[in-house]
């Protein structure tokens, strides 16, 4: 799939997730969490007991992330981004595969950016006084 194609799909999915109804709440906590996912993994790869700590310490903690759930996020991450995280037995990570890609896209640079900033703006705070 071309860039231009995979930057129209992963527009097409922000508006359908935006302009439903019911749920859109959870739409947006779930693109939250996708987001952080792949923020997380583009410098290099966690175990999901990682991924737990660093989703409890950030803003958007709302329990614990199951198997399961990890399972369906990883799905969803592919479908919407278009981007495919892959379980290493050896180390026992997952790992997003084409973080190239990601550095190279602007819009999903500029997503994933603006999705970080408020959690360096806290940090920023915290840390004001010290």
């Amino acid at each position: 799939m071309s860039d231009s194609s995979r930057a129209y799909y992963f527009v097409l999915t922000l508006k359908i997730c935006r302009t439903r109804g019911t749920g859109r709440q959870k739409d947006t906590m779930n693109i939250k969490r996708h987001l952080f996912i792949i923020s997380k993994l583009m410098y290099g790869g966690k175990t999901l007991e990682e991924l737990n700590s660093l989703w409890e310490e950030s803003d958007y903690y709302d329990g614990e992330i199951t198997p399961k759930s990890f399972w369906r996020y990883k799905n969803d991450i592919a479908d919407a981004f278009q981007l495919d995280i892959e379980y290493n037995a050896s180390s026992k990570l997952y790992e997003l595969q084409d973080v190239e890609y990601i550095k190279s896209n602007r819009l999903l640079s500029y997503i994933l950016l603006s999705h970080q900033l408020p959690e360096l703006c806290l940090i920023v705070a915290k840390h004001k006084d010290k």
